[in-house]
């Protein structure tokens, strides 16, 4: 409950409504784009573009939050209101219920995370919660029969999240859980 309490120094949920009518109209606008264009886009590359959107949207409509647009950088910087730290946090879109991340999804701190969907008429369903994790937080994938590694990225499961909601170790910002 503390680290929700904490997380409101930031934004507090009225903040984030503004943010994700904004993110709706950010990713709509880019899907009609694809659409006109006769694009076929997959739902990971969706997915990449929510995060822009995102960040776009945060950026925007939170009062000093800036976003640098380097890998090695995080996602977004936010001022703390009571003591005024610049404090990062990371985004993490998904059209499912299962958030990936590769190799700086190992940073400790601030996670905000979406699970979007829309259908072909562009009606969105969201999902966002926030929460703070660390490295030991993302489940690493296990090596194969040979000692191979298949797939690189790590995951954060909806259920898990879901846990951690009912606990009160994580905030639910926006919608509720797509399943």
């Amino acid at each position: 409950m503390d680290n929700i309490i904490n997380m409101n120094n930031y934004f507090n949920k009225n903040d984030f409504k503004i943010v994700i009518d904004d993110f709706i109209k950010k990713h709509k606008k880019c899907q009609e784009c694809f659409i006109d264009l006769g694009l076929d886009i997959s739902k990971k590359m969706l997915s990449e573009l929510a995060s822009q959107c995102l960040e776009s949207a945060l950026k925007d409509n939170i009062k000093e939050c800036e976003c640098p647009k380097l890998d090695k950088e995080p996602d977004c910087y936010m001022i703390n209101k009571n003591n005024g730290d610049k404090v990062p946090w990371e985004i993490k879109c998904s059209s499912g219920e299962i958030w990936r991340g590769g190799k700086y999804s190992k940073r400790p701190g601030y996670y905000i995370l979406v699970s979007w969907e829309c259908d072909d008429k562009l009606n969105y369903k969201i999902f966002a919660a926030r929460l703070k994790m660390t490295e030991m937080d993302w489940v690493h994938n296990t090596p194969n029969k040979n000692g191979e590694i298949n797939y690189y990225a790590t995951s954060y499961k909806s259920s898990i999240l879901i846990d951690k909601i009912n606990k009160k170790e994580a905030e639910l910002l926006y919608g509720s859980i797509i399943t």
